[in-house]
């Protein structure tokens, strides 16, 4: 048995399902990727420290001057086939699907996946760089058609709500993604290297007897028994998965 009938094997098999997922997977809906070998952090490690709460909170235009151009290209992107069969083998094929992602581009949520953890948050939403303002503002109120940022509102700032550079991961989502992990009887992991700490720590929380399926078009660093990994395109490889367990 390869790999891939293995894998097809796994799925069909599985009940509960996490799929943790970074930015390899929308790379196929026009968003590039941030950390692999052609990445932007990569090619331009200056952008980690622009995409900075320091740098929102002193210099906010040099902040939105970057963000309006990555927002600009998330706003323009579509789920690919890959976020669409995860939607579907949830909704139509009996599966419990809980999504694990790195991405603040949403696709999953527009791809129809119904139970999805935003651990670096979205940008469908904007607050308060205030802490003390609760207020929550939807994009479109503050986004025109050209991708432009009204980033001041009155004399505040507002800021996405996205974890950024220099911030702690929200709690309550982390916690609800330990569990759901510990709980999954097969783990998926789709386009991270896993190399950003400590969203690269979650497949730790599942029993090492529970397989765990890495697709990625470069091997991460996973120290631990029952991997199997797929290298190549996802969006191909999710392709022959399904055609596999239909």
């Amino acid at each position: 048995m390869d790999n891939l009938d293995k894998v097809s094997k796994y799925i069909k098999d599985a009940k509960k399902i996490v799929v943790i997922t970074g930015a390899g997977i929308s790379t196929a809906s026009g968003i590039p990727d941030y950390r692999g070998e052609h990445g932007v952090y990569v090619m331009d490690p200056g952008m980690i420290d622009i995409l900075s709460i320091q740098t929102l909170s002193s210099n906010p235009e040099k902040f939105y001057d970057y963000f309006e151009k990555m927002l600009l290209g998330i706003h323009q992107a579509n789920p690919n086939t890959a976020h669409l069969l995860l939607a579907d083998w949830e909704a139509n094929h009996g599966k419990n699907i809980t999504v694990v992602t790195q991405n603040i581009d949403s696709l999953h949520t527009r791809a129809g996946s119904k139970d999805v953890l935003e651990l670096h948050g979205h940008a469908r939403t904007f607050k308060y760089l205030n802490p003390y303002r609760k207020e929550m503002i939807p994009a479109d109120e503050v986004v025109d058609e050209s991708g432009a940022i009204a980033y001041k509102q009155g004399d505040e700032i507002i800021r996405p709500c996205v974890v950024l550079f220099g911030e702690m991961l929200d709690d309550h989502d982390f916690l609800e993604a330990e569990y759901k992990i510990s709980n999954a009887d097969l783990i998926l992991v789709l386009g991270t290297s896993l190399t950003v700490y400590p969203f690269s720590g979650l497949v730790n929380y599942s029993d090492e007897s529970i397989p765990l399926v890495v697709i990625n078009k470069e091997s991460p660093p996973v120290l631990r028994r029952n991997v199997t990994f797929l290298e190549g395109d996802i969006v191909e490889i999710m392709v022959e998965l399904n055609e596999k367990i239909m």
